[in-house]
């Protein structure tokens, strides 16, 4: 819609400048103009739709061929010349056609073209059928281009967030399950070496191990719907509403869990950072706390998400240094964010993120 807009400055410009449409007679002139009223409202439609954005609106395919026959239209009730500079504007649907990746589409939207154009003008009458011929053919040559660089463009994009997301699982196994499982590993390896001296020692050993064994079954069970729910409109929050009421069941803890807004348009980036957050914020009610209550809000603002995680505990002392809060706090800084600590009632941690993060926007 901005390509569209920055060419009316030239269209006030043709009517206005009596120099830039010498040729056409006075009655076609005033045809011209009436119909350019309806062209202006035409785009003052478009843009309303634009800002609303409906999802049943297919832009590359309803568009293209109205905007070729207005294109038609103003070289028609012009001087009907084919190398009219107006004819220009046919780039315009063949690029938005390119932009659907289908070539069969963009084909046929460079047929409307030539038909449209081949109405207007007699059959593409000219006398200089050689510009013409070249014009026109230039035109779809130039389509074509743009479609293969989509497809190229498209490719490369699809194959770098495939190679983001593999890294980025990678990380968050290697930082969460595998951790865990490291963990569970040498408190065994403990509780085996204690196990004739410290029997009481052994229990609590093998009482955490399994606490770790069910977290890293929570986190794994997490990472696994969101590979299973690549759409962002539900996976994101019924993962982390599924973690949650999990973790805090297990251990007899009250749940209220608050969505409010949508979660489309989220990055990877910012929805493992709120999730690596809010665990540990209620890793941190269970263990430490001694809470009889949790709440988790989540809201989704136009730029930005805001997570809360709430308990009813004793409350914690954020003038000490925690790792737990320090690797929350660099989650979010890494994405432009912060998070903030209040220990006076209970706990509230109030994270604070980009909706779409730097390299998700590259």
């Amino acid at each position: 819609m901005a390509h569209l807009w920055v060419c009316m400055p030239f269209l006030v410009m043709w009517v206005v400048v009596p120099s830039a449409h010498v040729g056409i007679p006075d009655e076609n002139f005033r045809k011209i103009t009436a119909f350019l009223g309806t062209v202006i409202a035409y785009l003052l439609v478009r843009t309303w739709l634009a800002f609303r954005n409906p999802n049943w609106l297919k832009w590359e395919y309803v568009f293209p061929p109205i905007d070729i026959a207005a294109i038609s239209m103003l070289i028609w009730l012009g001087n009907r010349d084919p190398l009219s500079n107006i004819a220009l504007l046919y780039f315009f649907p063949i690029a938005q056609a390119a932009g659907t990746l289908n070539t069969r589409w963009a084909v046929t939207v460079s047929c409307l073209v030539l038909v449209g154009a081949a109405l207007a003008t007699h059959g593409l009458r000219s006398d200089e059928p050689f510009n013409t011929v070249f014009r026109y053919f230039f035109l779809i040559v130039l389509g074509s281009l743009v479609t293969l660089l989509a497809k190229a463009s498209a490719e490369l994009r699809e194959a770098l967030s495939v190679a983001r997301d593999r890294n980025r699982m990678a990380m968050e196994m290697h930082d969460g399950v595998q951790a865990h499982l490291m963990t569970i590993s040498k408190q065994l390896e403990l509780a085996e070496a204690v196990a004739e001296t410290n029997p009481s020692r052994v229990t609590e050993l093998t009482r955490d191990s399994r606490d770790l064994a069910r977290l890293a079954a929570d986190e794994l069970r997490y990472l696994v719907t969101r590979m299973r729910s690549p759409s962002l409109e539900h996976g994101f929050v019924a993962a982390l509403k599924g973690f949650a009421n999990n973790l805090t069941s297990r251990y007899g803890l009250e749940l209220e869990f608050e969505e409010i807004g949508t979660s489309a348009g989220v990055s990877r980036e910012t929805e493992h950072a709120a999730f690596r957050i809010a665990q540990e914020a209620l890793t941190n009610a269970i263990r430490h706390a001694k809470a009889s209550r949790v709440a988790v809000s989540i809201r989704f603002e136009q730029d930005h998400l805001t997570l809360s995680v709430k308990d009813n505990g004793v409350g914690i002392s954020t003038a000490q240094p925690s790792g737990g809060l320090e690797g929350m706090q660099r989650r979010a800084s890494e994405l432009g964010g912060s998070v903030e600590v209040n220990g006076a009632n209970g706990t509230e941690v109030v994270a604070t993120l980009p909706l779409r993060s730097k390299s998700s926007n590259e």
